[in-house]
């Protein structure tokens, strides 16, 4: 049933990342991967501006049940993540010249290359966690198949595009753009699938509601949030480190290492 396909998705998955990234390698080459690897980094911006809303979503609503409340606490949470994330994105382009040249350290003949890939994986979060936001609602309902199936069409649609990209000889700037439609795409994808599980959204409008709503998420969202955004920050912040005191292709490498590992590890979780 579901859990089978859940596993079958799960390795179509993992085939295809690596198939993407060793063309990936072939096309980019060492160095041009290795800006990849470091533009990907702006995808942690979820982490941050997630302010842990989907676990506080998860369990507030699997307490509540379909409610009223419930429905409220999903939509508050879904404004409040999908604005804070906004707002740093905003402020990601406002500032993308230093972020590129002093934060992440990219190479000046780079940097006309990098700079549309950047906006436009900073712009994808907004619908990525849009998407994340609203899949606690099938972890509410203990659906937890159905949304590890959508998480692995993510992984899918996101490399598979990327695939596409490199087959049909585009620039790099194309990354970008297969970036933002994957994300698109997916968010629409789960809210579908997602809504038809959970049924009519008939949220609590009044204000006192609202503000209840806010305070008891963010309150358990950030508290649950903190612990863990310092473990999930190692990577970005080691590719950073990388970057400016080994290089640019040195990313490169870690970046692949780093896939390896999740790959090797993966496949013994699912065997």
């Amino acid at each position: 049933g579901f859990l089978e396909f859940s596993a079958q998705t799960d390795h179509i998955s993992a085939l295809v990342m690596v198939i993407s990234v060793r063309v990936f390698m072939t096309y980019l080459g060492a160095e041009l991967y290795g800006v990849y690897s470091l533009l990907t980094v702006v995808g942690s911006l979820n982490l941050l501006s997630g302010l842990g809303l989907n676990t506080a979503t998860v369990r507030f609503l699997a307490k509540q049940g379909k409610s009223r409340e419930s429905d409220t606490d999903f939509l508050v949470g879904l404004v409040a993540a999908v604005a804070f994330a906004s707002v740093m994105v905003a402020l990601g382009i406002i500032w993308k010249d230093p972020i590129l040249e002093a934060v992440l350290h990219v190479p000046e003949r780079f940097v006309p290359a990098s700079s549309d890939v950047y906006v436009l994986f900073l712009i994808s979060n907004v619908p990525v966690l849009a998407g994340q936001v609203t899949l606690a609602l099938l972890d509410a309902l203990q659906l937890v198949s159905i949304s590890s199936i959508l998480q692995g069409v993510y992984t899918f649609l996101y490399w598979g595009s990327l695939l596409m990209v490199f087959a049909l000889g585009m620039p790099f700037v194309a990354v970008g753009y297969a970036a933002l439609s994957t994300a698109l795409l997916w968010c629409a994808v789960v809210t579908f699938v997602t809504l038809r599980q959970w049924g009519r959204l008939s949220p609590l409008w009044d204000r006192g509601a609202i503000m209840q709503s806010i305070r008891k998420q963010l309150g358990f969202g950030i508290q649950v949030n903190a612990g863990s955004v310092i473990a999930m920050l190692f990577e970005p912040l080691t590719k950073i480190v990388a970057s400016h005191l080994l290089g640019i292709r040195e990313v490169g490498l870690f970046d692949l290492g780093l896939k390896a590992r999740s790959f090797i590890w993966g496949a013994f979780a699912r065997a």
